[in-house]
């Protein structure tokens, strides 16, 4: 893993409820966004898939970094964390975690991922046990059969109360944008992150 520096940078997320310490870190050829709140056990925030830190974690910062020491994390081509020119995968969302954890001097953390993040999460812990304490996850399978059906079929989307509304969609759209280093990028996101199942 190339994990190198880091330099703090402004942010305006405006779903950040406290305010945010956000910098770069160069892990793997990526400039990997994150924010760090409170002191204490470190805990990495893994969003969901075409989401921000705020979107997905702004409600529940406060409370989180009251106890921990929060490290939440954009993942590639999320939020303010650029594209490059790789696969998304999520073993490599993986190894970027960890190359995180390296450059923060972290050796081991919990690790609390929704949707996409969870992912991340679980092959986190399954990869680098050695890295991680406690894992939660919400709204992931483990494996792709996992899947609703009304999940996995586009027929079945406009029906289904478990997908995002479009107010929702909206949502992610103007957290996406507010953020990102490249707007313009978000549809390709969309179609790299739920065309392939969430990767």
């Amino acid at each position: 893993m190339d994990a190198m520096t880091t330099q703090p940078i402004p942010t305006d997320d405006p779903a950040v409820t406290t305010p945010p310490k956000g910098a770069y870190a160069y892990v793997n050829g990526l400039e990997m966004y994150y924010e760090s709140h409170g002191s204490g056990r470190p805990l990495v925030l893994l969003h969901g898939g075409v989401h921000t830190i705020g979107l997905t974690f702004g409600a529940i910062m406060p409370a989180l970094a009251a106890t921990h020491r929060v490290i939440a994390v954009e993942l590639q081509g999320h939020g303010h964390t650029a594209d490059i020119d790789r696969e998304m995968t999520v073993p490599r969302f993986a190894e970027d975690v960890v190359a995180l954890l390296d450059v923060l001097g972290i050796k081991r953390a919990d690790l609390f991922g929704f949707s996409l993040g969870g992912m991340t999460a679980l092959e986190t812990a399954l990869r680098y046990p050695e890295r991680v304490d406690r894992v939660v996850l919400a709204s992931v399978p483990f494996q792709p059969d996992g899947y609703l059906d009304e999940i996995r079929d586009p027929a079945l989307h406009s029906g289904s109360r478990r997908l995002p509304t479009p107010a929702d969609f909206q949502a992610m759209v103007d957290a996406y944008t507010a953020v990102a280093p490249q707007p313009g990028a978000l549809p390709g996101l969309h179609g790299q992150v739920h065309g392939r199942g969430g990767l």
